[in-house]
């Protein structure tokens, strides 16, 4: 099982790459916005889950 913290530390590496993509190609600065939409639903999915739980 992966740790948050290690998750965290793999997504915080994750978009470090990302942002190097972006500066290289500012084409991919719609990913950002398409990541900030998806850890927005994933979020409130989550608060949904620990509601029910």
């Amino acid at each position: 099982m992966t740790e948050p913290a290690e998750l965290a530390a793999n997504l915080a590496r994750f978009f470090n790459r990302l942002e190097d993509h972006a500066a290289s190609d500012p084409a991919n600065l719609v990913l950002f916005d398409e990541l900030q939409a998806y850890l927005r639903d994933c979020k409130l999915r989550a608060i949904a889950r620990a509601a029910r739980a």
